[in-house]
């Protein structure tokens, strides 16, 4: 049926139910999409007013179909314009936004206790061996072990962080990991960057000193999504890495102050860090939601945060905050702590795990790691290509559904297999700010 207002109202057999509106409809028909990309061939917002007023609706088989059964049905909408389309039950169940649950896979957030979730190890851990094949051992044989692989990519989803180990301590096999996902990001550290004790450093990373946990390139206007570390070599005392869930301090700080939660949320901070004669700068809140209130980013970094630009009435609430925020962050049952050995290979979301390290003792021997970056939007475009985390856009539609109105072939395997992947969608960030892609 619909209403005066233009909205359909559609009710299945097991109670589920759905309200359309005409303008959504017409505007998403699939006849208005390429088959083979998902774009759009029809500019709906030049048909004019009538194109969005509905005419007629009515469920049942589509025009010379016979009715099988409720896989077969259809809902025949007709628009003031006279145009007219029959949306297939399955089209609709798929595509009911009001009802669905189209954002991203709650993440597991954990403390210390992650270490009791994989017996055995620290963190989520999986041999190179299953998660990397080399036809004899040439560039053109490194590719991905799909089960493995996509173990790893489901870890590094689901935990913010995923190790490998036993991998080749070739230089720039980093690189070749990053780009098994897409391809890694050059900055202006370069392809690469190599964490080791430098004379002269120009990052204090590359020192023996101890570095509380932070994400990286906040200064930048878009932060790398998914960070790569490659031990090389860890001979030296001390320099255990650290990780810490930003996420979960992020949630223990709702909890505790409602206020700095919200202060954090609100107020963007601004990071910067010397480039030669210039320097990069950004503001950014340090924890990000998206449009529906979750967590999607984390943004801390007290070695690059540059000086607070507020107004002096609301400078001490941000202080507080921040040292509200620091303090859970380095509280023992929130962290933990791996001595990498020269193979270990760890990936983390950069925009949501702390990541920090000991000091040590470069007298004792040598620590090496080499480190890569991957773009967030790369890592989750991956995870798709391999049918893990499917995008619930309208345009998803295989190609198939524009055409399932002239025939009912194969509808219902077609719905009952994209049901059984889920549903997963696009973040965004905190307010007076840009959406991005979340986990």
């Amino acid at each position: 049926m619909h209403d005066q207002k233009g909205i359909v109202e559609v009710s299945w057999q097991d109670g589920t139910r759905g309200l359309f509106h005409g303008a959504w409809l017409r505007d998403n028909c699939p006849v208005y999409f390429d088959n083979s990309t998902g774009q759009r061939t029809k500019n709906t917002l030049q048909l004019g007013p009538e194109a969005y007023v509905l005419s007629s609706c009515a469920a049942g088989p589509a025009k010379g179909q016979p009715s099988s059964g409720a896989s077969a049905e259809f809902l025949q909408v007709t628009w003031k314009d006279g145009f007219s389309h029959a949306f297939p039950s399955a089209w609709l169940r798929q595509h009911c936004y009001e009802t669905r649950q189209h954002h991203q896979v709650n993440p597991r957030m954990w403390g210390r206790d992650l270490v009791s979730y994989f017996p055995g190890y620290v963190l989520p851990t999986l041999p190179y061996s299953d998660v990397v094949k080399v036809a004899a051992g040439s560039d053109a044989g490194w590719q991905t072990s799909a089960q493995g692989f996509v173990q790893w990519m489901v870890h590094l989803r689901d935990y913010g962080v995923a190790l490998i180990e036993d991998v080749p301590t070739t230089p720039g096999t980093v690189m070749k990991m990053a780009d098994l996902i897409a391809y890694h990001r050059k900055t202006h550290y370069g392809n690469s960057f190599q964490v080791v004790s430098a004379r002269k450093p120009e990052h204090l990373a590359y020192t023996p000193v101890e570095l509380e946990v932070h994400t990286d390139l906040n200064y930048r206007e878009s932060s790398p999504g998914i960070q790569l570390l490659h031990c090389l070599a860890a001979d030296a005392a001390g320099g255990e890495s650290t990780f810490v869930d930003g996420f979960w301090v992020a949630e223990t700080l709702r909890r505790e102050s409602a206020e700095d939660y919200r202060t954090l949320c609100e107020v963007p901070i601004p990071f910067l860090v010397k480039d030669g004669e210039g320097f990069h700068y950004h503001k950014i809140p340090t924890i990000c939601l998206d449009d529906a209130g979750r967590l999607v980013e984390i943004h801390f970094n007290e070695r690059t945060r540059g000086p607070l630009e507020l107004p002096a009435a609301v400078m001490g609430r941000v202080y507080r905050a921040l040292a509200h925020f620091q303090a859970i962050a380095c509280r023992p049952e929130l962290c933990v702590e791996v001595k990498m050995k020269a193979g270990d290979m760890v990936a983390f979301n950069n925009r949501r795990i702390l990541h920090g390290r000991k000091a040590f003792d470069p007298r004792t021997g040598m620590r090496h790691l080499e480190g890569t970056y991957v773009d967030m939007d790369e890592f989750l475009t991956c995870l798709r290509k391999h049918g893990v985390t499917p995008l619930s856009i309208v345009r998803a539609q295989e190609g198939s559904w524009a055409r399932v109105v002239e025939g009912t072939d194969g509808l219902e395997e077609k719905g009952r297999r994209r049901e059984t992947l889920g549903l997963v969608g696009m973040g965004g960030k905190g307010k007076g700010s840009a959406p991005r892609s979340s986990l």
